[in-house]
């Protein structure tokens, strides 16, 4: 799903249980994990809003750990090379990490991305340090700069979300469920909203439809 960039863009989605008493199905667990990810878009480019499914991606096993690219390239330490068919607008990675049994991920670099690692479950050690569910392990710059890849300890059933990217030449500005570079945009953004501003669109959906806060007193743009 993509909002596209300017004050004429921008879109709507509802997210909703799919239990029995809300028309689901009856066989729906009543718990999920999941990563939903915002990847801020380059505003020196004119976006079009859009929505996109994608049924397959990338998959390969690497020594008992599944992988799943998600978004962008990427070349693993064998030299394989997988290419994602989602849309991006700037140079970016995504992979689901999934370990099937204890053991080692090697995690290829790429110069001038900036890195991160959220565990969704488990527990991860690199670099000497632990990251625990829920957590971001972020890399440091000489991380990057002077290795090709990181190593990811972990245990069984461990999934962690390896994620990274170019810095954008613009300042990212994220408030509510809006971003923009720039404060005059976020303030627009919360007004076109609340007054139900065509640009956003409409949801087919009986659920209530929630007002954005106004920005907080001293936010910085």
């Amino acid at each position: 799903m993509t909002a596209g960039t300017g004050l004429g863009q921008g879109i709507s989605h509802t997210e909703q249980s799919v239990f029995p008493e809300t028309g689901g199905s009856s066989d729906a667990a009543r718990a999920i994990s999941m990563v939903q990810l915002w990847i801020a878009l380059p505003t020196d480019q004119k976006i079009e809003r859009s929505f996109h499914h994608y049924p397959e991606l990338p998959t390969w096993t690497e020594e008992g750990v599944e992988m799943i690219l998600t978004t962008g390239s990427y070349t693993n330490a064998s030299g394989q090379h997988f290419q994602a068919p989602t849309i991006q607008y700037s140079r970016l990675v995504g992979i689901d990490v999934y370990f099937t049994q204890d053991g080692e991920a090697t995690l290829t670099l790429e110069p001038g991305f900036e890195y991160g690692v959220l565990v969704s479950e488990g527990e991860i050690e690199s670099e000497g340090k632990v990251c625990k569910q829920d957590q971001l392990f972020r890399f440091h710059d000489s991380d990057v700069a002077n290795n090709e890849s990181i190593k990811l300890f972990a245990k069984k059933g461990t999934r962690v979300m390896f994620i990274g990217g170019e810095p954008l030449n613009n300042q990212v500005l994220l408030w509510w469920n809006f971003a923009a570079d720039n404060k005059e945009e976020l303030e627009q953004s919360i007004t076109d909203w609340n007054n139900g501003h065509e640009r956003f669109g409409d949801v087919d959906s009986n659920t209530q439809r929630l007002l954005a806060p106004d920005l907080p007193q001293g936010f910085k743009g």
